[in-house]
């Protein structure tokens, strides 16, 4: 009886790690600085993170490069409301999100339990009064995501996890929405 061979050792192991990476393999970062969770848009890669803290006034900022390698014109287009939307969690388990107004019927108490990011920019467009910022990104470029907190607890040492809801359109066509999630983000804390 003859055995067929329907991969060879090489190939075998090249469509192993191609399973594996399908199958959600989680993404490190450089010197395990920070792992991705989840990316939606497998041409829409995240890169270049880096938090950096001010340990004098607790003040944290987040940055996150999203690049397109989408052929077509991308529009990137990030939900800030809400926790589900926009979210941050630090070691402690304390969760942060854009405060809602809770001056409105029926919103009494909706930022209870939450701390306040205080400053959303991606690209030029910056968060104001509507919950989302968007942008249009090119194919081979990038737009960097800025989130900012004034008041973070400077015992962290890293934030355990940061997720962004992302509506994706190209050629303004709708795609999808989807979850971007980052866990182990390593802060930075200088003394100044």
């Amino acid at each position: 009886m003859r055995t067929i061979k329907l991969f060879p050792k090489k190939n075998a192991i090249i469509a192993l790690v191609i399973i594996l990476a399908l199958t959600g393999l989680k993404t490190r970062g450089q010197d395990n600085q920070w792992s991705i969770d989840k990316i939606p848009f497998d041409s829409l890669t995240v890169s270049d993170i880096k938090a950096t803290g001010n340990f004098q006034t607790g003040a944290l900022e987040l940055r996150i490069e999203f690049v397109s390698n989408y052929a077509q014109l991308a529009k990137v287009h990030f939900s800030l409301g809400g926790f589900e939307g926009l979210g941050i969690t630090d070691c402690a388990g304390r969760k942060y999100k854009i405060n809602t107004n809770d001056d409105l019927v029926g919103t009494s108490g909706i930022n209870e339990g939450f701390k306040k990011i205080d400053k959303v920019v991606f690209g030029d467009k910056k968060f104001e009064y509507f919950t989302y910022v968007e942008q249009e990104i090119s194919q081979a470029k990038s737009k960097t995501l800025v989130v900012a907190i004034n008041k973070f607890d400077k015992n962290c040492k890293e934030i355990k996890q940061f997720h962004i809801r992302t509506l994706l359109s190209l050629a303004y066509i709708p795609k999808g929405d989807g979850l971007y999630a980052i866990n182990n983000i390593k802060i930075d804390w200088k003394s100044r």
